[in-house]
């Protein structure tokens, strides 16, 4: 297993422009060769060797499925209903918010 120190995870963090305590990157080295260590231990049992030998399978007809068709479509009387609208848009309220911390 590749080991993983604080170093690495400092890089990875500036990189991401994210900043971490001392203490937060402590527990995200455990965290992350657990996770390593595991997927280690996953790769190497009997299933996952079993599963080299199986042959990749791809669907290239279907006969369930429908033709797309083009449907010809008015949307005034829907845009007639907006409580605000801008043109052929709905006007809705802004949702997202924004906050720079630096």
């Amino acid at each position: 297993m590749a080991k993983v120190d604080k170093e690495h995870i400092k890089a990875l963090a500036d990189m991401s422009h994210l900043t971490f305590s001392d203490q937060e990157l402590d527990e995200l080295v455990s965290e992350i060769e657990a996770v390593l260590t595991y997927a280690e231990r996953l790769s190497s049992s009997p299933y996952a060797q079993q599963s080299k030998s199986v042959v990749a399978t791809t669907i290239t007809e279907c006969s369930n499925m429908r033709a797309d068709t083009v449907v010809a479509f008015d949307s005034s009387k829907i845009l007639e209903q907006a409580p605000r609208r801008d043109g052929d848009f709905f006007v809705v309220p802004s949702i997202i918010t924004t906050t720079a911390k630096e």
